[in-house]
């Protein structure tokens, strides 16, 4: 009887795990299709020290796109929910995109509630 009870849990834990899984591809996917070209014309935008065709070229075919919740790397701790920054660093849902040249070490993020893009050197 316990091995009964056993299959069955791990067979209950197989199938949330299975649900959760295509859940988030699928709320992914949409994302990304909502917001791809808003983010790819912020991207080219949010560089102004490269030239129109360069930017064109590296943010016109992104070699990836994932969605990521905030942005770790704007140094606010996470008891620290006075900051001004905190929203953006722990709630604001981001497109992260990888240029389509691989060697040049840049990502950009597109910031889905207040539309705008940061590009970082990684």
């Amino acid at each position: 009887m316990r091995a009964i009870v056993a299959v069955l849990a791990i067979v209950a834990v197989g199938k949330i795990y299975v649900q959760y899984n295509f859940y988030r591809s699928a709320a992914d996917q949409a994302i990304v299709s909502a917001y791809r070209s808003a983010a790819i014309s912020a991207c080219q935008k949010g560089q102004s020290n490269l030239s129109d065709d360069t930017a064109a070229y590296l943010w016109g075919t992104p070699r990836s796109i994932t969605v990521r919740v905030g942005q770790p790397d704007l140094g606010v701790a996470l008891w620290d929910i006075d900051n001004p920054r905190w929203a953006e660093s722990y709630k604001h849902a981001n497109l992260e995109l990888a240029p389509k040249d691989p060697h040049t070490g840049l990502t950009c993020r597109f910031d889905l509630t207040t539309g705008r893009a940061s590009i970082s050197n990684v």
